[in-house]
């Protein structure tokens, strides 16, 4: 890692051969490989429903492979989160206490697929 965020940014780019306008270094966001690869992150507030869709940054070209999700504060403890993929732009993704109850949470996500 070099001294600034931009220095490093460049040659992070150019040693996984990403494409300037595929990378969006941000909160969500996403790094799209030459070869198709696509990473996509994000924090969100959980899903209320099986409704309540949440999109990725940008929808991926064929497949989701893999989606995850976690609590990201101390006070969630016990939570339980589920990541669901519903298609190439939109997933639900749930927070749930021990006993089961749907509670809305501020949630970490990852997804990869292509």
């Amino acid at each position: 890692i070099t001294d600034t965020i931009g220095t490093w940014n460049e040659k992070w780019k150019v040693e996984l051969n990403v494409a300037s306008e595929k990378l969006g270094l941000s909160n969500p966001g996403y790094a799209k490989l030459a070869n198709g690869l696509t990473m996509q992150w994000g924090q969100i507030t959980s899903s209320v429903s099986s409704t309540d869709y949440k999109y990725f940054p940008v929808a991926f070209d064929n497949e989701v492979f893999v989606g995850l999700s976690s609590y990201s504060t101390l006070e969630s403890l016990g939570m339980g989160t589920a990541f669901q993929k519903v298609d190439k732009s939109r997933f639900l993704l749930s927070c749930r206490l021990a006993n089961g109850n749907l509670v809305q949470g501020h949630v970490p996500w990852i997804a990869i697929g292509f």
